[in-house]
């Protein structure tokens, strides 16, 4: 009996410890994304006039940043891959205009393109 818990114990531990690398490791890789986010929002943005939101992307192995600017014209938002360099899509109103897509689709407001990112900006 003691042999069949011991068993047991050794043969539950291995899934545990596999699960807590992969949380480790998924902590390591936000935490890289977070520094190149960073980064990236400091060498091209205004942080007077922008803020931004990072995002590690799971399942996409992705590291994404969120850009918004806000001037007395009116607003902008970017999303960009950070490691591909590559804008994913835009958002802009201005002058009662709006420019808005997400790689090839087009969007008519604030709600379709938030819907467009939105596989991006999961986990």
């Amino acid at each position: 009996m003691k042999i069949l818990l011991l068993a047991l114990f050794i043969i539950c531990l291995f899934p545990i410890q596999g699960w807590a690398d992969s949380l480790e490791e998924e902590y390591k890789l936000k935490d890289m994304c977070e520094k190149k986010v960073k980064e990236f929002f400091k060498e091209n943005y205004d942080k007077t006039v922008a803020r931004y939101q990072s995002h590690y992307n799971k399942k996409l192995k992705m590291c994404f940043i969120l850009v918004t600017e806000t001037t007395i014209w009116g607003f902008y938002d970017e999303i960009f891959d950070v490691d591909g360099k590559k804008r994913y899509g835009q958002n802009l109103f201005t002058n009662n205009m709006r420019r808005c897509s997400v790689l090839e689709k087009y969007c008519e407001s604030d709600k379709e393109f938030e819907k467009l990112i939105k596989p991006y900006m999961e986990k």
